[in-house]
């Protein structure tokens, strides 16, 4: 089913009497001056035809994109725009692109592709065709970003039936942007004459003076004029009945093209309308007539109201203007008629494999008992590889409940679902759905079945508590779960999508180790009941250690879980696993082991160069150089990890992007920009304060302190370490401290020392302690350099 996928991705073919539009052509010459074309007019107007024929003729190289409604899909759009640009440049690394719902809301996945594209010398044409279909503010906003920033061997067009009411307008008014408009692709005089030579419809001036104000240089027009022309016995009286009124296009259809088919080319037209891609086999499957290849071979050769999506005649799709008409048409047949032909269709995708399209046309059709199995199939083998969690949800939401009530596993997992989609609420509100369908079927089940569902339902529960950091809810619920006896392993939706640390995502409880270190005794009976995603609790536990610089413990719990987590490949916990791994080595003073587990990492990485995981292990590559000091603290060498060139201490914040903004810091102080790196880092300890994220804080607070303390100003370095001092002691935080090296000693040396305007040192204590700490590793870095 590869060939059906592909045919969004592919050119649409056009035949080889097409009028050439010369003006349209020279005005698209100019692209390479410009970031965009931008061409709108109604339908029905040539777009598409118009910038086929200026590509094949110039014989450029392009990435097409056909869009539908579906596409307002952040990640369908972007799934199967990556696509189209892989197979234009022949560089599957791009399909390999992380993309998620938050990569696609920071800009990561359109950063990946951008970085990707800049390492080709090639150059190429990006066409999103049919944009008007597109009204998703994340599709939207993402699009104007990739524009801004593509490389210079990008160029874009597209296509519309309206302007784009967006910040495209900025673009254009930075004099970006070739607009084409009506005036600019109506066929003038010239066009319309040899638009009929070519179909051998010889007409006097007049006549075509005629059509061409009859129909505006309405290419549609044109080609429902000439179906009445060649069937017409009398072209001057024809030409003379013509007028503007025809510009109702569902007249021109009803009349001058479906009235000439036979009934049973009319029955096939309407009945596979409702069908955005046509190939014989569907059409077959759909209306049961056995030679549907051949009649739409034979329509794609007499009418342009159908289009070949290929060059091997396989797959079609009707024109716009040409589905909406026939769809009122098949409406009137009524709903029963529609289910039927819905129901067949979804059966002939489950058939080929393609399982999301079969459950959406049984679900169009009411089929609601027959697309749950497929649905509930669904859920962890796709929704956790491919990120589909709006259109599981949605898929849900239409199946009544009544169906699936007694099956606590529906309720858990779209509480799982929803959490992963960070919709807490709803993961709550099925949390508790889940619980009472449990109380409703519990007196019906044996007692390992009974543990069983139970296990999910508290796992449910125990997944909300920690989302909402109801930290003591959530300890009443890991003990309850401990008290259970299973058979089987409870399976966890993903607990790590985007974050180069565990330790900083709700499962570490953002950096809280005092509630990460009660559960230590609890970590061996996590494998029997989570099975290998206890792993990800292993990893938190290593970063607790890491931060409380227990380097042997770190470890040991480290090597105890390794060949699981290795073997699992989930890019979620190598990343973290592999980053605390090259610190612990960097803290013993084994620099090249550092880097060499970083490389490691990114061997055991599926993804290519446009992986998110190795845009975090390059962030870290990047803090690497800039953290050991005078050992081989390096900011050019950096500069090949940090793409500083997109960066600005006044962007977008995210949890998502936080630790590539915190290395900016980093980067910003090495070469002296100190305000600016001042600016930005409160800005993100703001943040980190909205967000919870105590771990983040705590550094952020440091790197203040730093930053003050290299403008010389240490009264107001030492009140900022105070309020990191205050919340590191209560957690037991040394790292953060420790690695900030000399900068952080001559803090601390003052902290301890100095004692002036009444300032009081409340941590003394820990404080001294810290400076020890950073002393000796001072010193083991020097020694291993």
């Amino acid at each position: 089913m590869e060939s059906m996928l592909q045919a969004k991705l592919c050119m649409p073919y056009i035949g080889r009497n097409i009028v050439k539009r010369k003006k349209i052509a020279e005005k698209l010459r100019l692209l390479p001056d410009y970031k965009l074309a931008l061409i709108s007019a109604p339908a029905g107007y040539g777009k598409t035809t118009a910038v086929v024929d200026y590509l094949t003729g110039e014989n450029l190289k392009f990435a097409w994109l056909s869009i539908d409604k579906a596409d307002n899909d952040p990640l369908r759009f972007w799934r199967y725009l990556l696509s189209s640009v892989s197979q234009c440049v022949g560089n599957d690394e791009i399909n390999r692109i992380s993309l998620d719902l938050d990569l696609v809301l920071s800009n990561i996945t359109v950063d990946l592709l951008i970085s990707t594209l800049e390492t080709l010398s090639e150059k190429f044409v990006m066409v999103l065709d049919d944009y008007h279909l597109i009204d998703n503010g994340i599709v939207l906003n993402s699009v104007e970003h990739f524009v801004r920033f593509m490389p210079q061997n990008v160029n874009q067009i597209i296509l519309s039936r309206k302007e784009p009411e967006h910040t495209l307008s900025v673009l254009r008014a930075r004099g970006m942007v070739i607009s084409l408009g009506i005036k600019d692709i109506s066929f003038d005089y010239d066009e319309t004459t040899e638009f009929f030579v070519q179909r051998g419809i010889h007409l006097t001036e007049e006549e075509v003076d005629k059509i061409e104000k009859c129909t505006e240089g309405w290419a549609a027009g044109l080609v429902a004029a000439s179906f009445s022309l060649r069937e017409c016995e009398g072209i001057a009286n024809t030409v003379s009945a013509f007028s503007g009124k025809n510009k109702n296009i569902g007249l021109i259809l009803e009349n001058e093209i479906l009235a000439h088919w036979p009934g049973e080319v009319r029955d096939f037209l309407i009945h596979t309308s409702f069908l955005d891609k046509l190939s014989g086999s569907l059409c077959s499957a759909v209306t049961g007539n056995g030679n549907s290849a051949g009649l739409l071979k034979m329509l794609s050769d007499n009418n342009s109201f159908i289009i070949p999506l290929d060059t091997q005649n396989q797959w079609f799709r009707y024109h716009h203007l040409f589905q909406e008409f026939l769809l009122n048409r098949l409406e009137l047949e009524g709903e029963t008629v529609l289910r039927r032909l819905y129901s067949l269709a979804g059966e002939w995708y489950l058939e080929q494999g393609l399982q999301a399209e079969g459950i959406n046309w049984l679900l169009e059709a009411g089929e609601y008992e027959k697309a749950l199995p497929f649905i509930l199939d669904y859920r962890f083998q796709t929704v956790l590889q491919d990120y589909e969690f709006l259109q599981w949800n949605q898929w849900i939401d239409r199946i009544p409940e009544m169906l699936y009530e007694n099956d606590a596993s529906v309720y858990t997992s779209y509480s799982w679902v929803a959490s992963m989609d960070n919709k807490l609420d709803v993961a709550q509100a099925w949390a508790e759905k889940a619980r009472a369908c449990y109380k409703r079927v519990n007196g019906s089940l044996e007692k390992m079945e009974r543990n069983q569902m139970e296990a999910y339902v508290i796992s449910a529960e125990l997944n909300v508590a920690v989302l909402k950091m109801d930290i003591p809810q959530a300890l009443l619920l890991f003990c309850k779960l401990c008290n259970l006896k299973i058979h089987v392993p409870v399976r966890l939706g993903e607990m790590n999508w985007n974050e180069p640390s565990l330790l900083k995502t709700v499962y570490g409880f953002k950096g809280r180790l005092g509630t990460v270190k009660f559960y230590l005794p609890a970590v061996n009976l996590l494998p029997g009941l989570f099975g290998d995603f206890s792993a990800y609790f292993a990893v938190i536990v290593a970063e607790f250690y890491y931060e409380q610089n227990k380097l042997r413990e770190l470890n040991a719990t480290l090597m105890n879980n390794i060949a699981t987590i290795t073997a699992m490949k989930n890019p979620g916990l190598l990343v973290p696993c592999f980053t605390v791994l090259a610190k612990g080595k960097l803290a013993k003073g084994d620099i090249a082991g550092a880097f060499r587990t970083v490389a490691e990492a990114k061997k055991l990485l599926d993804g290519g160069a446009g992986s998110v995981w190795r845009y975090h292990l390059d962030i870290f590559m990047a803090k690497l150089y800039l953290g050991t000091g005078d050992a081989i603290g390096d900011a050019g060498s950096a500069l090949k990890f940090l793409d500083t060139g997109k960066m600005g201490i006044f962007d977008a914040l995210s949890c998502i992007r936080e630790s590539e903004y915190i290395v900016y810091t980093r980067y910003l102080m090495r070469i002296s920009r100190l305000d600016d790196a001042l600016i930005l880092l409160r800005r993100l300890e703001n943040f980190a304060a909205k967000e919870s994220r105590l771990g983040s804080k705590i550094e952020l607070l440091c790197l203040m302190a730093v930053g003050y303390g290299m403008k010389g100003d240490y009264q107001s370095a030492l009140e900022i370490l105070e309020q990191a001092l205050a919340l590191g002691s209560k957690e037991g935080y040394a790292r953060t401290f420790i690695d900030e090296l000399e900068p952080m000693a001559v803090l601390l040396e003052r902290y301890v020392t100095v004692n002036r305007n009444g300032y009081k040192n409340k941590h003394l204590t820990y404080a001294k302690s810290l400076l020890r700490s950073t002393n000796e590793y001072i010193t083991i870095l020097k020694s291993a350099a």
